[in-house]
């Protein structure tokens, strides 16, 4: 992952090559790619791929439709720390609903 020194920014995109020096940077795997926060150009690999795949955009809906719901009202429940005993068994997981505060256990055998 590449990072501006400058901005400190993660966000990237390719650019075409401009001046001699930026064209003979193929010649070493490289490419020009612009901060997309401050403008500053860094070279990095021609491998480099900036855009989001399709399988993780897959994962990420498939994450959206297993969201995890309280029992008790229905709305939206993160995870939360696990406590005494639910430390020993690896196939508890514990949530909290956001809502009501309300603190359950999902048992994963999978």
């Amino acid at each position: 992952m590449m990072y501006c020194r400058g901005c400190n920014n993660t966000h990237w995109e390719r650019t075409k090559p401009q001046g001699l020096l930026e064209r003979l940077a193929f010649l070493r795997l490289q490419r020009p790619y612009r901060c997309t926060k401050c403008g500053r150009v860094k070279f990095g690999s021609i491998f480099l791929n900036f855009k989001p795949s399709k399988t993780s955009m897959r994962s990420k809906e498939r994450h959206k439709s297993k969201e995890m719901k309280c029992p008790r009202c229905g709305g939206h429940a993160s995870r939360s720390h696990r406590h005494g005993i639910e430390k020993l068994l690896f196939f508890t997981k514990t949530y909290r609903c956001s809502q009501c505060e309300t603190r359950f256990r999902k048992f994963k055998l999978r």
